[in-house]
């Protein structure tokens, strides 16, 4: 545990000098695109079931059945071990860490081919040691757009607010005597989205998006992100699913000249309960060069967990 603390703080250092916020060391933290939700075209023979969503948030069909569901109500939670808990390249430290996950959206047709984009979510990590614990709030509204007539390419964009805070003894030693770990994110965020193609049993899709931070306390942490992903899904059987999953973003940092190029890929296996449930396992690997100084910023993880997925429909 002590070996532990002192990796946590000197990883804390970088939150408390504000060149990192807490869920920048998470895989798939950040909400992009349009999330695992995102039924809303006419027509689709081959709509798979509902499956509790993913992780990797990797179900972009954008299909919807006739009786479309526009409220959702998801969460999940998951154990994760990590090589690397705190994201760094100096003093790596293994271990666990619990997610859990809770998300309410509410899509409600507009339009022809025009729908209501809103979100609020709630997110608790829970690491070993408790010095690298953190909670997020992020509340998001805009608008999609369906253009049929470019098979079913799905165009966002949306306002969106999150709020990163922690409070523990690791945190106050380095940013006050009680003070509380207290990030604050106001941007936009626009993407495009498209299916590759949607066959019986598989499927593929490709996305890219660009956020722009309008106001950031700390400024610190004031940056541009844009990205690009793609991802691979496969019915193995009827209940075993398959999700391959890569993500590259390119950050912009305004008021350092940091910029820092991210990788992520995503394999994951789930198990369909029933068309609420979905157990799953996941692994994840992630690199981040960064042009900061003595490499102070570069790191590479690699992260696998289990965890179950429940998603109600209104």
């Amino acid at each position: 545990l002590i070996m532990l603390g002192a990796y946590a703080l000197g990883s804390v250092v970088l939150s408390a000098q504000q060149s990192a916020s807490p869920g920048d060391r998470v895989p798939g933290f950040e909400t992009t695109g349009l999330g695992a939700e995102t039924d809303l075209s006419e027509d689709d023979p081959f709509a798979p079931q509902s499956d509790g969503d993913s992780d990797l948030g990797e179900q972009f069909l954008l299909q919807r059945a006739p009786e479309r569901t526009p409220i959702r109500l998801r969460f999940l939670s998951d154990a994760w071990w990590s090589n690397n808990l705190a994201a760094t390249d100096r003093g790596k430290q293994e271990g666990w860490f619990w997610a859990n996950y809770l998300e309410l959206s509410w899509r409600p047709q507009l339009a022809p081919h025009l729908f209501l984009d809103s979100f609020a979510d709630q997110s608790v990590y829970r690491y070993e040691g408790g010095d690298l614990d953190f909670e997020s709030t992020q509340i998001g509204l805009g608008v999609i757009k369906i253009f049929p007539n470019l098979d079913d390419l799905a165009v966002f964009g949306r306002y969106e607010y999150r709020y990163t805070h922690a409070n523990n003894p690791s945190y106050r030693v380095l940013i006050g005597a009680g003070e509380h770990l207290s990030d604050h994110f106001h941007r936009l965020r626009f993407g495009t989205q498209k299916n590759l193609f949607i066959r019986p049993l598989d499927s593929a899709y490709a996305a890219a998006d660009a956020s722009f931070n309008l106001d950031t306390d700390p400024s610190s942490l004031e940056r541009n992100e844009y990205s690009f992903q793609i991802g691979y899904n496969r019915d193995l059987t009827r209940n075993f699913k398959t999700s391959l999953y890569y993500r590259a973003a390119w950050l912009d940092y305004e008021n350092s000249g940091r910029e820092d190029w991210n990788q992520t890929i995503g394999l994951e296996l789930s198990y369909l309960i029933n068309d609420w449930a979905r157990l799953h396992t996941s692994l994840f690997y992630t690199n981040n060069d960064s042009n900061t100084s003595g490499s102070l910023d570069d790191y590479e993880t690699f992260q696998t967990g289990i965890g179950i997925g429940l998603t109600g429909k209104f």
